[in-house]
Parts: C-alpha cells; sequence; structure tokens
C-alpha cells in the first residue's frame, strides 16, 4: 500500500494538470468587446443572467440543441452583480452562483457542460 502522501501528492498533481489545461482553452477565446456581454450555452443546458442591479433584468438566450453563443451590447456605468442559472432540460431553470461583472470592459458567460453544470467568466 502507498503511503498517504505520495498518493495525495498524484492526485493534486492531476487536478493541478486538468485545471492548467481547462484553463488554456478558456483563455483562448477571443476577446469581447467593450460594452457587450457574451452569454454561451452548453450542450447540455440553456444559460440565464439576471443582474441583480438592475432590478432584475434577465436574459435568457434562445438554446438550440448544441452550444451557441449571443452577444448583446449593454449600456453599464460599473461594476454589477449578476446571477447566473441554467436551464437544464426536464429540470427547470438552476440558480448557479453570482458574481460580479464589469460590462464596459466586455465580458462572456460561459456554462460548463453537464448535468450539473457551473460557469466561466472572461473580462476582456
Amino acid at each position: 500500500m502507498k503511503p498517504f502522501t505520495t498518493t495525495f501528492k498524484r492526485t493534486a498533481a492531476a487536478a493541478a494538470a486538468a485545471v492548467s489545461l481547462s484553463l488554456l482553452s478558456a483563455g483562448t477565446a477571443q476577446a469581447v468587446t467593450p460594452g457587450k456581454i457574451k452569454l454561451c450555452n452548453s450542450r447540455d443546458a440553456g444559460i440565464s443572467v439576471q443582474f441583480l442591479d438592475r432590478g432584475g433584468l434577465t436574459l435568457t438566450p434562445v438554446r438550440y440543441n448544441y452550444a451557441n453563443c449571443v452577444l448583446q451590447p449593454m449600456s453599464s456605468r460599473g461594476p454589477e452583480n449578476v446571477a447566473v442559472s441554467a436551464i437544464i432540460p426536464g429540470s427547470g431553470a438552476r440558480h448557479i452562483g453570482t458574481t460580479r461583472v464589469d460590462i464596459r470592459k466586455g465580458v462572456q458567460i460561459n456554462l460548463t457542460a453537464g448535468r450539473n453544470p457551473g460557469f466561466l467568466v472572461s473580462q476582456s
């Protein structure tokens, strides 16, 4: 039986490599134009973003049978809080989390794939 520390180090190294690879692939996305927000569905779920500082204004792009993105121009005075939800077929909408974005700089929010999605945010 291998000592715990050896197994833990190998597991941690594999996890770090997987995270680095996912960040590398996420980092290759094109920058979003300042003053616009790009919302991207996953192949498994649609995205819905609610602007908490705008009285609940919500953007929910139409979802097709594959991942697609919608680019929406928006004015903004500064950073603001948004709630991100996934709309999963057969399960309805599920709140994933909240984040702070600055549309003046350009923002992209992507859902991750799977039946229990998360989201990634990138800003120009």
